[in-house]
């Protein structure tokens, strides 16, 4: 079984999800910024695996999935009042 991640700091707001978290996998530390107008920066530490990024936007709601290493991350917010996180191995 995959190793799971851990989210180590998160912050959401309307037009913005910020998402760091540590790859349980392979060691790497993510960092991703994501606009809701889906411009994504992202920052990853050693090994320097990219994650694939995804975003959604209906109406009030901001979705965002992070796949890396074969694990994805969503994480939800509603006209930035409620942040989900869930992880899909």
């Amino acid at each position: 079984m995959a190793e799971l991640p851990t989210i180590l700091d998160s912050f959401w707001h309307p037009l913005l999800i910020n998402l760091d978290y540590h790859c349980g996998e392979c060691g790497a530390v993510i960092s991703l910024e994501v606009f809701r107008s889906g411009h994504t920066y992202m920052h990853v530490e050693e090994p320097h695996l990219y994650p694939e990024v995804l975003v959604n936007c209906e109406g009030g709601a901001f979705r965002v999935q992070s796949t890396h290493c074969e694990i994805t991350i969503h994480f939800s917010t509603y006209a930035g009042s409620r942040g989900d996180i869930r992880v899909d191995p």
